[in-house]
């Protein structure tokens, strides 16, 4: 959060209203405020507008703030806000400013309505708010009152044929768009009024929207909830939104509006319907920039309700649509607002600097009921549409009357978009603004429900001796993607409910925004290939099959003391337009945000021993280049355990020529019960030689949160005893990750070397393995040596035909016959034996060859077979010195849980204390006021006892690797390290000099010392 202290905004104020601010306001000296603003730019998008919590936007503080593009150093907004107007009696009217385009002022005040005038110095959190950097907002930090949803008529299905009710929260719970942001101010200050000084009574909670999906990047969306903080009903009440756009130089701006009317590309070929929209251009389209000066427009999206009026607001023929528990539009939702009858847009009035603004509560009223102020008497004329001369503009849009009664809330939505012009002969083409209008309002009849990022997965930091370990649930993969329900609305049929693609791990020395760098990503072993070229090459999203995991040891450059910043995040990848084969087909790639958890490393308990795996092959060839390497996540949640990973049969994945395999495991444990599931993943292996590693990480109840509470227990005696209480948080999280690393060779079309005849008559010499160019069946490609046994298909029939049994000698299993008639055909049989056209019968002077899962012998060369072999005869098919597959193998993995031994063999404490000596200001201590040594390996529970030389006890520490106290560590979190901050029991700072330190476990004792220098 970025918080402007008093005296710095002054002085910027004070340098601003001497250059800019002369030429710009008719009021000389800028508002000086006394309490905590706070100002931040939001850009998200391709907009960079910036936020404050006192009902301004886009104004960057005597200066145009609204730039578009992004960094393009163009600007479109001098300055805007909400403007609020109510007639508490038929001769008073008060009008409260988010922004005067006078003056640069804003008559409302930061925060809450409890809170004005004064005191904001202590209540730093009435800021704004920026998903994800500073998200999110505290419930329980602002007043009750905002605490509380108010239900909507909304309904939102759930996919099962229920529904969710839908909630108006003053306070965000969630985010909406892919970059929300929240801030709630009010109008209750009198010395923030023009004349008459009087507050109408209002609370608003301002949220801001936005996307960068192609079709509305260009759109900032304001979300504003008006509040009626007062005991009585806010009469003939009026919202508005207020703009002073300048583009580029301020005096060669026009206005326009549009209302209910189709829009024409140029040629006329096609057109958009639009609605609510005034607009601002520059005349000539030339302000020197590198292209041509664009639109600016604000679509009046939402409006106070008006289904009880008797009127037909929104002029589709009906009168008062309300609630009515149906679908009417076809997007799968329920009564959301835009299906309920608004007062819509009711005025549009432009105005201009040099013509007089309308500066009093009495001519702003006017302008927000539609009324010319500058006539006498006022003319009702509510939608100015003919702009007559470039100048300095501005305009207002506005919605009312209406009645507000005490806590109800009213809400205007607002769309600010940016739109290319591509001007000819001095002409805009409107086009562009109004498919931006067209998407701003699709968004808004859909309830913001459109394609959005994964959630970020939970994470948390495991701190360990040189390493951090990140270990994270899969919430991003099991979370549907909202927009799917609406996808097929849209026309969009191949868009995926589940999307998500996979997991970018970041790291930050300071947890700040810009300061992450990205250290791995992981995504599904799925066949997608892609690549965001449109981000930074150290941050750009890679999907390129890694695999996923569900953990990460960050063991680089780790110090011990030092405070590190991780974050996990989840991004999808879903096809837009149409079907995904093509290659012509977009893909957008949505990442969640960045949500910052922190730890330092530590050191091991000195009597922990971690635990232990052994690993062993059951089956699998000699030849198999697969290799375990067991790692414990969460050391303290491994169980003594036996695991089998559990190869299945492979699977054919793709057609044709690129058939290739598809290999899948799962993990047992030693009651039988599956602890992961099938897993799936996909090998070249007549081209993909590199070793690659996956995780398969076994997933268990684990312990996230131990905090220690307090209550009391009454006894008979009416005497009040304080316990103790220790609450602990169980997540369903990674503790095992089981790293599997597998390599194979590149295998030939043609994988078997030689057919031996072991026992009978049949000549060697003409059993032959023929060249294979083009092999479809590969995939069933094991690498073993085969032995077949020939028989009759008929027992004791002399005239019977011969089969045979096949049995995998490298596996210990038969392989079955599976009917296929050559390499290139029934290639999905390919997992088992046959002969030549599909058959299980060797023919005389027909069979010419024999196919075992994926590659195939002759019997006489080239040509059909001439001798048959005898029952009983057995030949042995030998491979390849090749690699074997992971098919039909079988490890075992036996886990031995971590122990904190407090056998007497282990005495020898190592505890040391650092730094020693203590040097005052070390590099763990970034400030005078927070110092701190640290003992380390120290065992899990021990006394710590500090004396001077002189041999005063001066502190005592007590030591507990479970560390309980601290809520939000998980057990070990503490290790072996314990921080004194170099204060006495009696809180005093001690003397220079040597100090001895005595070490009191069930594991032993230690002595030593250190030294303080200042």
């Amino acid at each position: 959060m970025k918080i402007k202290s008093i005296k710095l905004i002054l002085v910027i104020l004070n340098i601003i209203s001497i250059n800019l601010l002369i030429a710009r306001t008719q009021e000389q000296q800028p508002q000086k405020f006394d309490r905590i603003l706070d100002f931040k730019w939001y850009g998200k998008n391709q907009w960079r507008i910036p936020i404050t919590n006192y009902g301004t936007f886009g104004y960057g503080i005597g200066r145009p703030g609204g730039e578009w593009p992004k960094g393009s150093g163009n600007f479109y907004i001098y300055g805007a806000g909400i403007w609020v107007g109510a007639m508490p009696s038929r001769t008073e009217t008060l009008v409260t400013c988010g922004y005067n385009p006078s003056s640069g002022r804003s008559e409302f005040t930061p925060g809450a309505w409890d809170n004005a005038p004064g005191g904001y110095s202590s209540r730093n959190f009435e800021r704004v708010y920026i998903y994800p950097e500073d998200w999110p907002p505290q419930i329980n930090d602002f007043p009750v009152s905002m605490r509380d949803s108010l239900s909507t008529p909304l309904k939102i299905p759930t996919g099962t044929g229920e529904t969710i009710v839908g909630y108006l929260y003053p306070i965000p719970r969630t985010t909406t768009s892919s970059y929300d942001a929240w801030t709630v101010f009010n109008d209750r200050d009198p010395d923030f009024h023009t004349t008459p000084k009087i507050p109408i009574g209002i609370e608003i909670y301002q949220y801001t929207y936005a996307w960068n999906l192609p079709w509305n990047r260009d759109i900032v969306f304001f979300v504003l909830h008006v509040r009626n903080v007062t005991t009585d009903t806010i009469k003939r009440m009026y919202l508005g939104m207020v703009c002073d756009p300048d583009i580029g130089g301020a005096n060669d701006d026009m206005l326009g509006l549009v209302l209910r009317k189709y829009i024409k590309n140029r040629i006329g070929t096609d057109s958009v319907f639009v609605d609510n929209v005034g607009y601002c251009y520059d005349n000539d389209f030339n302000e020197g920039w590198a292209t041509p000066p664009g639109f600016v427009g604000f679509d009046f999206l939402q409006s106070p309700y008006a289904y009880n009026d008797g009127i037909d607001n929104n002029g589709n023929g009906i009168i008062d649509e309300g609630p009515d528990n149906i679908d009417n539009n076809g997007n799968g939702l329920i009564d959301e607002p835009a299906e309920l009858e608004q007062l819509g847009m009711t005025s549009f009035k432009m105005f201009t600097l040099q013509a007089g603004d309308p500066v009093t509560n009495y001519t702003q009223y006017l302008a927000m009921a539609g009324y010319n102020y500058w006539e006498s008497p006022p003319v009702y004329s509510p939608f100015d549409s003919i702009d007559p001369a470039p100048n300095d503009k501005r305009f207002l849009q506005s919605s009312g009357p209406f009645n507000l009664a005490p806590g109800e809330i009213a809400t205007i939505t607002i769309a600010v978009i940016a739109a290319p012009s591509n001007p000819v002969q001095g002409v805009g083409d409107l086009y562009q603004l109004a498919l931006a209008s067209a998407a701003a309002q699709a968004a808004y009849d859909n309830f913001w429900i459109m394609p959005e990022a994964p959630p970020s997965p939970n994470l948390t930091l495991i701190p360990g001796e040189g390493k951090i370990t990140l270990i994270w649930d899969d919430i991003a993969e099991r979370t549907p993607d909202r927009f799917f329900t609406l996808a097929a609305t849209l026309r969009n049929p191949f868009y995926r409910q589940y999307d998500f693609q996979g997991y970018k791990i970041y790291r930050s020395l300071t947890g700040n925004p810009g300061e992450w760098q990205l250290l791995d990503q992981f995504d599904k072993i799925d066949g997608m290939v892609y690549e965001d070229t449109t981000a930074p090459e150290s941050l750009r999203t890679r999907a390129t099959d890694k695999g996923l995991t569900y953990a990460y040891i960050d063991s680089n450059n780790i110090r011990l003391g030092f405070p590190y910043y991780y974050a996990v995040t989840a991004y999808d990848i879903n096809t837009l337009g149409g079907d995904p084969n093509p290659a012509d087909t977009y893909h957008l790639s949505l990442e969640s945000g960045i949500v910052a958890k922190v730890t330092q490393a530590r050191t091991d308990p000195g009597n922990y021993r971690s635990p232990v795996f052994t690993v062993t092959k059951l089956i699998g060839g000699p030849r198999l280049n697969l290799d375990f390497n067991p790692v414990a996540l969460t050391p303290y949640a491994i169980k003594a355990d036996t695991y089998t990973v559990k190869f299945l049969a492979p699977k054919p994945y793709g057609s044709g020529s690129t058939t290739i395999p598809k290999y899948s495991y799962v993990v047992l444990n030693k009651s039988g019960d599956t602890v992961i599931g099938p897993q799936e993943f996909v090998r070249d292996i007549r081209n993909n030689a590199d070793e690659v590693v996956y995780h398969p990480t076994i997933f268990d109840s684990v312990i996230i949160n131990i905090k220690e509470t307090s209550y009391d227990t009454v006894y008979q005696d009416g005497s009040i005893h304080k316990k103790i209480r220790v609450d602990t948080t169980w997540a369903n999280m990674p503790i095992c990750d089981l790293r599997m690393k597998f390599r194979m060779d590149v295998i030939p079309t043609q994988s078997f070397d030689r057919v031996v005849v072991k026992s009978g008559s049949y000549p060697q010499e003409s059993l032959a393995i023929p060249a294979v160019t083009n092999n479809f069946a590969l995939w069933a490609y094991r690498g073993s040596d085969y032995r077949i046994v020939w028989k009759k298909k008929r027992t004791n029939d002399p005239q019977s035909p011969l089969t045979c049994e096949v049995y995998d000698l490298t596996l210990n299993e038969f392989v079955p016959y599976r009917r296929m008639r050559s390499l290139t055909l029934d290639v999905d049989s390919a997992d088992g034996w046959s002969f030549s056209l599909g058959t299980d019968t060797l023919r005389l002077n027909f069979t010419i060859y024999m196919t075992i899962c994926g590659s195939q012998f002759n019997f006489n060369n080239t040509q059909p077979i001439r001798i048959l072999p005898n029952e009983g005869d057995t030949w042995i098919v030998y491979s390849k010195r090749l690699t074997n597959a992971p098919s039909y193998t079988q490890y075992q993995i036996i886990s031995t849980p971590m122990v904190l031994s407090q056998d007497s063999i282990v005495r020898g404490l190592k505890v040391k204390v650092v730094p020693n000596p203590y040097l005052v200001r070390n590099e763990w201590e970034r400030h005078p006021d927070y110092r701190k040594i640290k003992f380390i390996n120290l065992p899990d529970k021990c006394t710590i006892r500090i004396y001077n030389f002189a041999g005063d006890l001066i502190k005592i520490i007590t030591h507990d690797a479970t560390n309980i106290k601290d809520s939000g560590n998980v057990p070990l979190g503490s290790g072996g390290d314990e921080d004194w901050d170099l204060l006495t029991e009696s809180g005093q700072k001690p003397a220079p000099g040597v100090y001895i330190f005595h070490v009191e476990a069930e594991t032993g004792t230690q002595i030593g010392k250190f030294v303080i220098i200042y």
